[in-house]
């Protein structure tokens, strides 16, 4: 009976050892924003052109920047939004509220998600905005799915999926 208690306990271990020791998903790379696949985003604006989604990735953090481009004008880029992949929330406090913000890995590291909780103080009156995206490559690596969810006073909250192809 000791002898089945150790396997059975041994086996716990290398199973949760193997979790944690996979390589997190890479989604490193430029990609393209399919509009048609996806579901409309009331915070984005109706533009007609391509969206790239640039996203930077190594060990310790992760950035995220877009470039919009529409021919007959200048492409538009957005600044980089980085992340620390520590899972730990980063805190920033300053004249207009609290921004609270953290990026961490599903057990098995295939999907990353991302929080951003800003509390600004309006007029003296505090307000939550809340975006929570959650971004999962598929099997062959040539599509990424980022699902979010979003809730703000003036909005409201909805759910959306927005489909990217690699570049």
């Amino acid at each position: 009976m000791r002898i089945i208690r150790l396997f059975v306990i041994l086996g716990c271990f290398i199973s949760t050892a193997t979790l944690y020791s996979q390589t997190p998903a890479n989604f490193s790379g430029q990609w393209k924003y399919e509009k048609a696949k996806s579901t409309p985003d009331t915070l984005e604006p109706k533009f007609d052109g391509m969206v790239i989604l640039r996203i930077t990735q190594n060990v310790s953090t992760i950035a995220f920047s877009e470039i919009y481009k529409k021919q007959g004008s200048a492409d538009f880029k957005t600044a980089s939004d980085t992340y620390s992949l520590d899972g730990k929330e980063k805190v920033k406090k300053d004249e207009t509220g609290i921004s609270r913000k953290s990026a961490k890995w599903s057990q098995d590291k295939k999907i990353l998600t991302i929080t951003n909780h800003d509390t600004p103080t309006l007029e003296g009156v505090a307000q939550d905005f809340l975006i929570v995206d959650s971004y999962k490559l598929s099997d062959d690596g040539r599509t990424l799915t980022l699902e979010r969810y979003y809730k703000n006073p003036v909005t409201g909250e909805a759910r959306v999926k927005k489909l990217y192809s690699k570049k």
